[in-house]
């Protein structure tokens, strides 16, 4: 299981080509999904993919872009987060 695993990291993840026809085909289905899952599946696979994105460039100007898309997405994330505990506090009855 484990060698089947880094032949799939190998080939599908570390390769830049399959990684985006791979990561376009699971945002397409995220996409779909949205109001089922809500948005942080999809914010998390597009962190993934900024920070594999960000080891991979070679130019500062585009590590730079990469970075800003991460802790955007990243910030994006932690409010969606915080505002589903809310939600789902007041849904409880902790707060009024």
């Amino acid at each position: 299981m484990k060698k089947q695993l880094q032949l799939f990291l190998r080939k599908w993840i570390l390769n830049p080509d399959r990684r985006y026809v791979l990561f376009i085909g699971i945002s397409f289905g995220l996409a779909f999904l949205i109001p089922i899952l809500g948005w942080n599946p999809l914010l998390l696979l597009w962190i993934v993919n900024g920070c594999l994105s960000y080891k991979e460039a070679k130019s500062n100007s585009i590590k730079i872009f990469n970075a800003v898309l991460v802790l955007l997405f990243g910030v994006l994330f932690i409010i969606n987060l915080f505002l589903g505990f809310l939600a789902l506090m007041q849904y409880f009855g902790y707060f009024i």
